[in-house]
């Protein structure tokens, strides 16, 4: 879908929604962001809902980040450089690559629900 190799891959891809959902895509380096080249076709069958399509594909390194976007506009890939709000889903990703465990309790003493990431 991305034009790259499944050894490009660092994790497998995750939809985030913090306001706006996006199939978050890790990979294992900032050559592989570069060279991303999706296909419109395969995106719209495995990264959309029929109607829409998007990936968010980065690789990280240390504190620096290498981010790309690129979503279906009249059938064709197209690419927002910018990536302002897909910072968010990073942001959300982030947490899930976290995967703690967290314990939610309600104040009025229910037995609390656990939470696995």
């Amino acid at each position: 879908m991305l034009g790259v190799a499944v050894d490009d891959l660092a994790d497998g891809p995750l939809w985030v929604d913090t306001g706006t959902e996006q199939l978050i895509v890790p990979l294992a380096s900032k050559e592989a962001v570069r060279r991303a080249t999706p296909s419109a076709e395969v995106m719209l069958a495995h990264a959309g809902n029929g109607e829409r399509a998007m990936a968010y594909v980065f690789a990280r390194k240390g504190d620096d980040v290498l981010a790309r976007f690129f979503f279906l506009k009249h059938g064709a890939v197209v690419e927002d450089p910018g990536t302002g709000s897909a910072c968010a889903n990073l942001g959300g990703w982030r947490g899930h690559e976290a995967r703690g465990r967290i314990r939610v309790g309600q104040a009025d003493g229910r037995k609390p629900h656990q939470y696995a990431g």
